[in-house]
């Protein structure tokens, strides 16, 4: 069923109800019944697209709060480090289901904390785990966010220092100044005076 709006801005309608030269009428009528075949068409395809895909589709798995799951890395390669990402594990865990946020959105926990979360992960990135012998994860994920850097006492009084006492600007006062003047530069083959460089 079309809505009021598309009943408004559809071109075979315009055409029955205003009036256009007599001539290209009959033309107008054409070009609305061809663009009227031509998107049943296009949405005729659309659908038969659409089903097409759906017959190899999987419903997304279903976890409940207190499932382990394996958790997709996506890890990066650091030479410096020698670690290859290609060798890397694909999945690791097993982490814990805490509760389910959307229609495909987990938060997980580590087992052994499990009262502080790890992150919102998609349906896609867990798969179930289902060994019943106790691993630990390889790269175990990190809370995500800047880490807070714990800063000494010592260090947090030089840090107030330098913001209350800023540095002084290493360029002579004014005062030191007063009442003296540059001597002009000459040249001791022609006896050109040279103009003096920097600031005067």
């Amino acid at each position: 069923m079309r809505t009021l709006q598309e009943l408004r801005h559809d071109f075979s309608v315009i055409v029955q109800t205003e009036n256009f030269i007599p001539a290209i009428t009959p033309y107008l009528r054409k070009l609305a019944k061809v663009l009227k075949e031509a998107k049943n068409i296009n949405e005729g395809r659309q659908d038969y697209s659409q089903n097409q895909l759906n017959l190899h589709r999987r419903d997304s798995p279903k976890y409940n709060p207190g499932d382990r799951v394996w958790v997709e890395t996506h890890p990066i390669s650091k030479a410096a480090k020698g670690y290859t990402a290609k060798f890397a594990p694909r999945r690791d865990g097993p982490y814990i289901i805490l509760q389910q946020l959307g229609t495909n959105s987990y938060e997980i926990a580590d087992p052994n904390n499990p009262t502080i979360r790890l992150g919102t992960y998609h349906s896609s990135a867990l798969r179930e785990y289902k060994n019943e012998e106790e691993v630990l994860a390889v790269r175990p994920i990190k809370r995500r966010g800047r880490p807070k850097i714990k800063k000494s006492m010592e260090e947090q009084e030089i840090a107030v220092f330098k913001r209350t006492y800023k540095k002084r600007s290493s360029k002579p006062s004014d005062k030191n100044n007063v009442g003296k003047q540059a001597l002009p530069l000459m040249d001791a083959s022609s006896g050109r005076l040279l103009r003096p460089r920097g600031r005067m």
